[in-house]
């Protein structure tokens, strides 16, 4: 009888978190330096069994966070994003209309400026401000954090001061932060 009891509990479990939408996986791609069509072609990714899409989030990589004085980053925007951004804008409106949300990733570009760069709060809610300002211009969903290719010595303060300032941004309520824990190639552990 317990052991029928614990079988038809499984049954209700796993019934309960395959019926449950709260519970369901989230789907993430990114897109690097993409072209119209690829961005296109996420929206025809679905679930055969549901019809709704495979992809919860696109992640557009990336923006880069650029300069040679770690005090001072410049956000810049390569010709494929910029494309996307700003004349087929309609491609990642087609992706929010089926609940697919869009990001914009901003990482270092090789340069001495990055998310991890020796910057000061104010300069690092500068950048973080100018990061919003961009993902609401452009009626998008998220900031993806990408720490990687930056040249400068790292300063953990300035990761969390710009994290801290997007977070707080009263401009995004209704969107959220992924962070993408790597670290020059490696992934780097909660510390």
């Amino acid at each position: 009888m317990i052991l029928k009891n614990i079988n038809l509990l499984k049954v209700v479990l796993i019934i309960t978190f395959a019926t449950n939408q709260s519970l369901a996986a989230n789907n993430i791609t990114f897109l690097s330096n993409p072209l119209p069509q690829h961005v296109k072609d996420i929206g025809n990714f679905v679930v055969k069994q549901t019809e709704k899409p495979f992809f919860s989030d696109v992640i557009l990589f990336a923006e880069n966070i650029n300069n040679s004085i770690s005090n001072s980053p410049v956000l810049f925007y390569n010709d494929k994003i910029s494309s996307i951004l700003k004349e087929n804008i309609s491609l990642v409106r087609n992706l929010q209309k089926k609940d697919i949300r869009v990001q914009l990733s901003y990482l270092g570009n090789h340069q001495n400026a990055g998310w991890s760069c020796n910057m000061s709060q104010a300069t690092a809610t500068k950048l973080a401000n100018e990061m919003v300002n961009d993902v609401v211009k452009y009626g998008l969903d998220g900031i993806n954090i990408d720490d990687e290719y930056s040249t400068c010595y790292g300063n953990r303060q300035s990761f969390y001061w710009v994290a801290d300032a997007i977070k707080s941004h009263p401009k995004l309520k209704n969107s959220y932060t992924l962070p993408s824990l790597m670290k020059n190639n490696k992934r780097e552990e909660n510390q």
